[in-house]
């Protein structure tokens, strides 16, 4: 189970690298924001967008594996405006309404189906009133979600759409990427 983790952290870290700056770059980051990242993995994520949060702006990771975290924090150890935090975002004491954007990459399908309703309306809770989310997802079963499930369960926590792009993937096939926001009308 490490050899396939470890393989899997050396193929983000190194040949994804560009794929990484380039889902997050079209996210409009002032710098000052606070984000919160479910399923950070080795904090490939978090480490292209602290980059950008250049006027004391904040990222926190969460993951439940503590392989992963022990993985972010050694990767993201030089980097003073990341947290890597180990549990489930529903019973973490991150504070509701304490940020402007969650970043969901590549995680709700992995996520036990029962799970995924109340894991989106925790972290929903987490957002601020105008808070984004930005999430990128596989969709082709059975490693992946329906685009119609997953918006189901975004809408249904209180978000609303205000991008969507569909891609395809060499390794995970068909995605789809969107942005929501909490609380606010849609403006496409």
């Amino acid at each position: 189970m490490t050899f396939g983790k470890a393989f899997e952290d050396w193929i983000r870290t190194y040949l994804a690298r560009s794929a990484y700056k380039r889902t997050f770059a079209n996210l409009e980051l002032d710098g000052s924001e606070k984000v919160l990242e479910l399923g950070c993995g080795g904090g490939q994520s978090a480490r292209v967008i602290s980059k950008r949060l250049d006027k004391g702006g904040h990222i926190t990771g969460v993951d439940v594996d503590e392989w992963w975290v022990q993985r972010a924090r050694r990767n993201l150890r030089r980097y003073d405006n990341v947290d890597i935090l180990l549990g489930d975002v529903r019973d973490l004491p991150l504070e509701d309404g304490g940020f402007d954007l969650a970043v969901v990459h590549l995680v709700i399908h992995d996520i036990a189906k029962e799970d995924r309703r109340p894991v989106i309306a925790a972290l929903a809770g987490k957002l601020r009133q105008g808070g984004r989310l930005f999430i990128k997802e596989p969709t082709k079963e059975p490693h992946g979600m329906p685009e119609a499930e997953l918006w189901a369960l975004l809408t249904g926590a209180g978000l609303r759409e205000t991008a969507r792009v569909a891609s395809r993937s060499m390794f995970m096939g068909p995605l789809i990427e969107g942005q929501f926001e909490k609380g606010s009308r849609v403006t496409k």
